[in-house]
């Protein structure tokens, strides 16, 4: 098999942890959200390029949103209360 990305999905997590582990060049506050990181992307077509810019930040929502489950999970764990993760919580991207 080779190692080629294949998908927006593994490209998208390939990007963030990029990201993730630039060095900040800016203070966090209202005008930079990212403590200046940034990330330049170039494809070889339009077709590609319309679609990276449209699903890698679905990609980067829905990993940031089972981040933050986890972790409202774990701080539920912390005063003896039970979270239940069930297909109720995805019904709408059953619909799509």
């Amino acid at each position: 098999m080779d190692l080629a990305t294949k998908g927006e999905q593994p490209f998208a997590n390939l990007i963030r942890e990029q990201f993730v582990n630039q060095v900040a060049t800016k203070p966090l506050d209202e005008r930079h959200a990212n403590e200046g990181r940034k990330a330049l992307l170039f494809s070889d077509g339009r077709q590609k390029a319309a679609r990276l810019a449209r699903d890698l930040p679905r990609e980067v929502e829905r990993d940031s949103l089972r981040e933050a489950l986890m972790a409202a999970l774990a701080e539920l764990s912390k005063i003896q209360k039970e979270g239940i993760l069930d297909d109720t919580l995805y019904a709408r991207d059953c619909l799509s």
